[in-house]
């Protein structure tokens, strides 16, 4: 709130700072869109969206709305006339360049990436050509579309001379998750089996689930199987537990927030994390919203020993604890005294 308040006070009106101030303070009592507000790019987004209307409760809705915010607002600047009359392949372009660079992040291993001049330009001018865009007409609407993003395309901007990319980070994870959600159903379910194990796409994949659960949800139920499948896939999966890490950054960023079969089957899967030790996630599962207390009791009880003897599952004591003293549930206080 705090970061919200500097934002609004150095970007809006006195009177509009009032109402987004109002808007987001609400939205932070409420577990959806509180669980938006950890993050200062996320917060500037919902400072902006809560100056036109309600703030959206999960992250997909919050990124797509926001590029459709500032699409507008470039559009209104008239600066660019290809935002007005191209704007289907200005969104096919985003997501295109998004996954491209993407890919070649994981390549260099690099936390962010540019995609240089003449690269664009074949992303660009392969887009205008399958839409059956003619030689002459394509070249200058090319022309125009890569000039644009010298200066701003939306999302895209010249990060530097001849490239192009993201400012951010998420933005750019969330261009290349629209990408992969592009196609028939067997195709996109083979590419989520493709990404879900690897970490470089951790926070693509939370994006597709995300828009799974708001606007494909015949999918949902393959989201979750892959999040129990993932956990015996191989030797260093089970190790490592990766479906239930995955499930808990679902349960993290909002996905099945209110959803309730869905979301119960994600904090099973997750809650098996608390049979591991000396790592983070115990603290992270005792901070999930209120939603979750009667799910959490019931899995960090029967992993503790009878009353009065002190051992069990490390990781079950760690949660209760931290449920306890950081989430100060009344439960977690009971489970104490009585153990």
């Amino acid at each position: 709130m705090r970061c919200a308040r500097r934002f609004a006070a150095a970007h809006m009106a006195e009177e509009e700072q009032e109402r987004v101030i109002t808007e987001l303070s609400a939205a932070s009592e409420n577990d959806a869109t509180a669980r938006l507000m950890r993050s200062p790019l996320q917060v500037t987004i919902l400072a902006t969206l809560a100056a036109t209307g309600p703030v959206p409760q999960d992250r997909w809705r919050l990124f797509s709305d926001y590029y459709r915010v500032i699409y507008r607002r470039e559009t209104a600047k008239r600066i660019w006339k290809v935002l007005e009359t191209n704007q289907e392949d200005i969104d096919a372009i985003h997501n295109t360049t998004g996954l491209v660079l993407q890919i070649e992040c994981e390549r260099s291993g690099q936390t962010d990436s540019r995609l240089a001049r003449k690269k664009f330009e074949a992303i660009v001018e392969q887009r205008l050509q399958s839409e059956g865009c003619r030689a002459e007409s394509l070249r200058e609407l090319r022309d125009q579309i890569v000039e644009a993003s010298g200066d701003r395309l939306v999302f895209l901007v010249g990060v530097e001379a001849d490239q192009v990319g993201f400012e951010i980070r998420s933005l750019q994870e969330f261009m290349a998750a629209r990408a992969l959600l592009d196609g028939n159903e067997q195709t996109v379910l083979g590419r989520f089996d493709a990404i879900a194990p690897i970490s470089h796409w951790r926070n693509v994949f939370v994006f597709t689930a995300a828009h799974c659960f708001t606007e494909k949800q015949y999918l949902r139920q393959n989201i979750v199987g892959i999040c129990a499948t993932l956990n015996q896939s191989d030797d260093a999966s089970k190790l490592a537990l990766t479906g239930s890490q995955l499930a808990l950054d679902l349960l993290e960023a909002g996905v099945a927030s209110q959803q309730s079969k869905f979301r119960e089957t994600l904090t099973y899967e997750a809650c098996k994390l608390l049979e591991r030790s000396g790592e983070d996630f115990h603290a992270r599962i005792s901070r999930l919203g209120s939603a979750f207390d009667l799910q959490l009791k019931t899995e960090i009880e029967r992993r503790l020993p009878p009353p009065s003897l002190l051992v069990g599952d490390e990781g079950a004591w760690y949660a209760l604890l931290s449920s306890a003293m950081f989430g100060n549930r009344s439960w977690a206080w009971d489970l104490i005294s009585q153990h």
